[in-house]
């Protein structure tokens, strides 16, 4: 079994993006398989990357021959025995439940940490915002600038894999060996992009954040925002009326107000009267003074108040202020403009949870 191991020159230090976690702790890593049947098919090669002696090392485990599968698994165990977590990229689904198999095929003890953080998953509801077109792993590097010297895909790599063992060509071993060392390498930058993108996500719990709020002509909105995030992407988003920009610590949000007539319904209608001259409904403690000719018992349909006014799209923030409707079916709901931006606590909080919903819009 050839034992590849160099050490990587870099400063990340994990607990920079995630207080709770330590660089000793954190092992990225990556399988390289002859195919997905967890009985059929073997793990050729495992490539783990681990802080040691301040340096984060790179360690690649190949296999020579298909009976070396069992001392590959040996080794990978006794280096991560004192781990607490995993990254990697999709190994929830594949990586993670191949290896326990193959742990139990070979009645070895299962040594993986309890800890995992899937990149996949974390980077998976922002397929739309990062503008890419599937979430595979080599489209997620090229959308944050990662550029790999590897050109193979991983169905061309397993037949290399098998002429490799006919012929110890050492440009097939360089080739299985670049392919899985880049996998690797990348994840410490998908990383960084999944904390931006958990972030955005917490939008809405962070602190201390500057939010400038300025009506533009043409009725729009436009919020700046200084960013609390130790690394950020230029994205521009556009979803429904809104457009996100993100670039270097800032972002900006744009977002249209529209003048209009809009309906405010109470819930508790049987406590309302509609009167008909008005168009409005008003509580019977009021409407007890009015003549029975003039007034009814409101229902669902008819007990609201109309208010023409500045309005902006709720985008489902759900602020606990009045949700106003152009018509009684409308699912869509606006608040009053002068309300929200008259408010420093209700605008901030409009707009941290704006920015948290950004994985949610379709």
């Amino acid at each position: 079994m050839i034992i590849k191991e160099d050490i990587v020159n870099n400063n990340f230090d994990i607990s920079n993006y995630n207080y709770k976690l330590l660089n000793k702790d954190i092992v990225f890593f990556d399988i390289e398989t002859t195919g997905f049947s967890r009985v059929k098919s073997y793990i050729y090669l495992i490539g783990y990357m681990y802080y040691e002696s301040n340096n984060w090392h790179l360690k690649q485990l190949l296999i020579e021959n298909l009976l070396e599968e069992h001392h590959l698994l040996q080794t990978f165990s006794n280096d991560i025995i004192n781990k607490k977590t995993l990254v990697h990229f999709n190994g929830d689904n594949f990586d993670i439940p191949f290896i326990t198999s193959k742990y139990s095929q070979y009645n070895l003890q299962n040594q993986l940490p309890y800890g995992s953080i899937d990149l996949y998953k974390i980077v998976k509801p922002f397929k739309r915002f990062l503008s890419i077109d599937n979430c595979k792993l080599k489209t997620i590097e090229k959308s944050i600038g990662f550029n790999r010297q590897d050109t193979y895909n991983g169905g061309e790599l397993i037949e290399q894999f098998f002429f490799y063992l006919k012929n110890n060509d050492y440009k097939l071993k360089n080739n299985l060996l670049l392919h899985n060392q880049e996998d690797i390498t990348s994840l410490l930058e998908i990383f960084k992009l999944s904390n931006f993108l958990n972030s955005i996500d917490n939008f809405n719990k962070l602190e201390n954040i500057s939010i400038e709020t300025k009506i533009e002509p043409f009725e729009n909105i436009c919020v700046e925002i200084d960013l609390p995030f130790k690394d950020t992407y230029s994205i521009n988003y556009k979803v429904k009326d809104l457009s996100f920009s993100f670039f270097e610590n800032h972002l900006q949000i744009k977002f249209p107000y529209t003048h209009s007539t809009l309906y405010y319904f109470f819930e508790n209608y049987k406590d309302y009267y509609y009167i008909k001259d008005m168009d409005e409904a008003i509580h019977k403690s009021v409407g007890q003074f009015y003549t029975s000719h003039k007034k009814t018992k409101a229902s669902a349909s008819n007990c609201y108040i109309k208010k023409e006014d500045d309005y902006i799209n709720s985008y489902t923030t759900n602020l606990n202020i009045k949700n106003f409707v152009e018509n009684y079916k409308s699912k869509e709901n606006f608040y009053l403009l002068e309300e929200i931006i008259s408010n420093e606590n209700l605008i901030n909080t409009f707009i941290k949870r704006l920015v948290s919903l950004i994985s949610g819009f379709k």
